[in-house]
């Protein structure tokens, strides 16, 4: 190891700097994001958790390493982003999750900066995602149907698309969408 490498992680390590880290489903985001948080320790760590957890206890190698390795990053962890309240329930009977912070958010929301389009006149309740039950489109509709007087637009795709098109009759149903497609709906 060369002296310079060895003075900058010195130097990383001594960083009073604080980040704030956000990792996908465990595995490689999950070691990335704890490696940078052994190197900025005031750092935080968000884990958002995506998919069926049910499904890290089928039989597979590296079902195994995501289990280990999120039952092992738990103390490290300071927040647990689910998708729903259904798998929220589901992860805290699989792994105990006990005193860890837990967020239900179904929706990553980001403000767009220099998006110079004009906003449409009608408000708009808009559904990005797959149509599936850990995504929360039971409470989607559910707020939707709260809100008469919003026009709705779902774009994606999943096993309970059926059920936007029997619930909200008015709601424009687009599919798939590339990102660009999804910018000009």
């Amino acid at each position: 190891v060369s002296q310079s490498r060895t003075l900058s992680n010195r130097s990383l390590k001594s960083t009073s700097n604080s980040y704030y880290f956000v990792a996908g489903n465990p595995l490689q985001p999950l070691v990335i994001a704890l490696i940078l948080k052994c190197y900025f320790r005031f750092s935080r760590l968000q884990v958002s958790l995506h998919g069926d957890l049910k499904d890290w206890f089928n039989l597979s190698f590296k079902n195994l390493m995501k289990r280990l390795l999120f039952r092992i990053s738990l103390p490290r962890i300071d927040l647990l982003r689910f998708v729903s309240n259904a798998q929220m329930y589901v992860a805290d009977s699989l792994f105990n999750l006990g005193k860890n912070e837990k967020v239900v958010c179904p929706i990553p929301i980001q403000a767009w900066r220099g998006f110079d389009r004009k906003p449409r006149e009608e408000k708009t309740l808009g559904f990005v995602g797959r149509a599936h039950k850990e995504r929360g489109v039971t409470e989607w509709i559910e707020i939707a149907k709260a809100l008469p007087d919003f026009d709705y637009s779902v774009i994606g795709e999943g096993p309970l698309l059926d059920d936007f098109r029997k619930s909200l009759s008015s709601a424009r149903i687009l599919g798939k969408l590339s990102h660009v497609e999804t910018l000009e709906a």
